[in-house]
Parts: structure tokens; sequence; C-alpha cells
């Protein structure tokens, strides 16, 4: 199932994230974590309370610690903590999304959730 709720507040994490630019807390959707900032995904991270295993900034390694099923790819464990399909997160994950982009492919899959949620009714 879709978790909305965390969707919607990552999207409004990276809003406001949006507005602050060169730090480690900003958004910059070409990568998941610098000291530029994070991507849609990064914020996710942070949000589920996941951390990285290389604490270091400038790292590359995208691998991520979950509390319950150990060291795995940071878009799986978004994957997971979203309820997205693989297809989902590579659209919404993407490094060319603008937040226009983020904006739409959120309030999309808010959608389908609830016709998910109707067709369960």
């Amino acid at each position: 199932m879709i978790n909305v709720k965390a969707l919607r507040a990552t999207m409004e994490k990276v809003e406001l994230a949006a507005k602050r630019k060169g730090v480690p807390n900003a958004w910059n959707q070409n990568v998941w974590r610098s000291d530029t900032g994070m991507c849609f995904a990064g914020h996710g991270i942070a949000l589920a309370g996941l951390s990285w295993i290389d604490p270091n900034l400038s790292s590359f390694d995208p691998h991520v610690r979950h509390p319950e099923w150990g060291v795995g790819f940071c878009d799986d464990a978004m994957v997971y903590f979203y309820g997205l399909t693989r297809a989902e997160s590579v659209s919404l994950f993407h490094v060319t999304n603008t937040l226009d982009d983020l904006r739409q492919m959120v309030a999309a899959i808010e959608v389908i959730a609830a016709m998910d949620q109707e067709a369960i009714l």
C-alpha cells in the first residue's frame, strides 16, 4: 500500500529544502546526498530515520542501514518506505526531475493510492 503520508511529508521537506542552496539539507536532485543537498529519495531516507552506511556527505555510496533488514540500496529502502512500484520509484527519484515534476508525480501517485483504496472497499 502506498504511504501517501510519507510522500507528502517528503515533498513538503523538499519544497522547504529547495529554498536553501549549497547546504547539506538543501534540495539537489543530482545526488542522493552531499554537502550541497539531497534528492527526493535522500530526504526520504532522512524522514524514514535510516542511516547512511558511509556518514561522509561527499560519499557516493548509496547504501543505508535499515533496523529490520540490515543494509540495502537507498532506492530499495524508499520503495519499501513509500510502498511504490519499481517503475514509480525510478520515475520519482530520477536525476532530471524538477520541483514541478516532483509535485506532479506525487499528486499522480496520490490519485493512484486513492483509486487503490476505493478498489479495496
